[in-house]
This record gives structure tokens, C-alpha cells and sequence, in this order.
């Protein structure tokens, strides 16, 4: 992160993304996922999308999992594509109802060592002609102080292309391409960023694989929990 204060440094932040509650991924299976994010011993946890797989029956489960994975300043989510099959905002609504901090089209500032972690997020029907809006992200976050650090949670990667003014963006949805032969895949095929790290002047964007599946097949593409840990950038 350039800029990144010393209080800020080492940071740590587990990425969880597409847990997919549902046919696939059942209590047994997303206790595992809690117990992994947990061993991260992360300051905070950030799940991008995909909390559900398709019905608000999967909610409970997935707000158990995320209810048992701990860390000092607690869990902040946005919205994904299949948490709005229920209806728009039915996930967000629930979520807030039971006191997991959706950010939604909104930034929430958290003070962190004196300075501000400030963690914006869209819901899934603003990224539609987001080309066409160069400043929606960049309008989430208010005014920038010194030390802070941005970060956007975002559920689709490609919104990294109007993303300069965050600092770091957390992404998900391509399950890492799901079937993938190194470089050949659908990954490459359906996204212009599928996995892993990205840079961008001084905007970095990790994509996760996710940990959850809609569909039970991965070649090449391994199911993740990330540790994201933040450094000072070093001068070029």
C-alpha cells in the first residue's frame, strides 16, 4: 500500500469469498471453511459475495459459519450475484437484521491504531455498465486524510478498472476460472482477472478463488481462504 502508515503495518485480513450455503456446501462443509478462517487468526475477515447459493433457506447455515469465525474488528461482506436471487437486497436485509455489517452501496470507516480503515462496497446490480460510471467507486469513500487506506469490496473483478482511487480491492466470482489447464481455461475465457494478484499504478486487487462451489467439479483451480496482509509499498 503506498503511503500505508506505521500503525497500519502487518495488518491482517482473512479473504473469504462464494461460500455458496447450499446443495454443495452444507454445515459439515462450512464449519471447516469457519475452522480455516480461524486458524488465519486474522485482525479482520472479509467475505465478497456469494453467501448463499439460490433460496434464503440457505441463510441460516451461512450466518452460523460466518457467526463462528472470529477476529478483533469482526466481518464486513458485499453483496454477490447469487445472494440476489431471493430478490434484491433480501440477503443484505438479513444480514443487517442480524448484525453482520453488509456494506451496501456505502463505506463504513473503521478506526483501526488511530487511523482509518475505510472499506467500501456496491451491491451486485450497480456493476452493471460500471464503464459507464468512472467515478462510482471513488464517490463511496469520503475525502482521504493521511494514513488512511482504502478498500473495496467488490464481488466482480472487473470492476478493478474504475477502482484507481482504492488502495486495495478484495474480489471473488470466478471461482478461479473452476476449470482451468494453467492459462487455458474458462477463467481466461469468461474474465479479464480470475485469480490471484493484480496491479494497477497503486491499486492491487486479490482475487479469490472462493471457497464454496455451485457446481462440484475444480481442475486447476483449488478452493481458497486467503491471508492478506498489508506492507508499505517500496519506492521505485
Amino acid at each position: 500500500i503506498a503511503n500505508l502508515p506505521p500503525e497500519l503495518e502487518g495488518f491482517t485480513i482473512a479473504h473469504v469469498s462464494d461460500l455458496h450455503s447450499g446443495l454443495f456446501v452444507g454445515p459439515a462443509r462450512l464449519k471447516i471453511i469457519s475452522d480455516a478462517a480461524n486458524d488465519l487468526k486474522a485482525d479482520l475477515v472479509a467475505l465478497t459475495g456469494d453467501i448463499i447459493n439460490r433460496e434464503m433457506s440457505e441463510f441460516p447455515s451461512a450466518l452460523a459459519a460466518i457467526q463462528r469465525i472470529e477476529s478483533r474488528y469482526g466481518p464486513y461482506l458485499c453483496e454477490g450475484n447469487h445472494d440476489v436471487i431471493p430478490g434484491w437486497g433480501v440477503v443484505a436485509r438479513a444480514c443487517i437484521q442480524n448484525q453482520l455489517p453488509m456494506i451496501y452501496n456505502s463505506c463504513m470507516a473503521l478506526p483501526v491504531r488511530g487511523r482509518r480503515l475505510l472499506l467500501g462496497g456496491l451491491s451486485w446490480n450497480r456493476i452493471f455498465g460500471y464503464e459507464n460510471h468512472p467515478g462510482m467507486v471513488s464517490d463511496l469513500f469520503p475525502p482521504r486524510e493521511e494514513g488512511d487506506v482504502r478498500i473495496l469490496l467488490a464481488h466482480h473483478p472487473h470492476l478493478f478498472d474504475i477502482a484507481e482511487s482504492a488502495d486495495l480491492v478484495l474480489s471473488g466470482h470466478t471461482h478461479g476460472g473452476q476449470i482451468m489447464f494453467g492459462d487455458i481455461g474458462l477463467g481466461r475465457l469468461r474474465f479479464k482477472y480470475w485469480s490471484g494478484r493484480y496491479q494497477r499504478g497503486n491499486t492491487t486487487m486479490i482475487v479469490s478463488n472462493g471457497c464454496g462451489d455451485w457446481f462440484p467439479c475444480r481442475i486447476g483451480a483449488p478452493a481458497e481462504i486467503g491471508l492478506v496482509r498489508l506492507t508499505k509499498a517500496q519506492a521505485a
